[in-house]
Formats: structure tokens, sequence, C-alpha cells
């Protein structure tokens, strides 16, 4: 499966408080590469759950883009079978 660039690669000009987390902590693509990479991690934690969150410092269109993307990863996550 191909991997995403890191974050750094996509937003280089991202705002340096989303820089304090290193690009292995992030997850990034497509809604199906990002439902992808939660669950290969859910499945090699054996968690059942995670939290996603948003860094500041975003405009409101950039926040409504994501969660316009969020609600394309969610269906894709709830048809995954990922046993906690």
């Amino acid at each position: 499966r191909d991997q995403p660039p890191p974050v750094s690669q996509v937003v280089p000009d991202a705002p340096a408080e989303r820089r304090l987390v290193g690009d292995e902590e992030q997850i990034s693509g497509t809604p199906q590469q990002v439902a992808e990479q939660i669950v290969e991690q859910c499945r090699g934690t054996g968690a059942g759950h995670f939290l996603a969150y948003l860094f500041g410092g975003y405009t409101r269109a950039q926040v409504t883009r994501s969660y316009e993307l969020w609600r394309q990863v969610i269906p894709i996550l709830r048809r995954a079978h990922v046993e906690a």
C-alpha cells in the first residue's frame, strides 16, 4: 500500500504548534488512506477506539474541509472489523 507523504511535506507552512507532533504520530492522506492507517493502528495495538483532534491555527474553511473529509472516513471505519 502506498504511504501518503509526511504531513510536513503536505503542509509545509503548518502552524508551529502543529509541528510539535512528529510525522510518525500523525495520520494524513485521502479518506481511504486515513481510514486504513487508523484500522492498522487499532489492530496493531488492540485498541477499539481512537482519539482524533485538529490543532489550532486553521481558518474556518480549513476546519470545515477537515470535517467534510472526516465524514468520508467514518463510514469506512464503521465497516472495518477491529477486535479490541
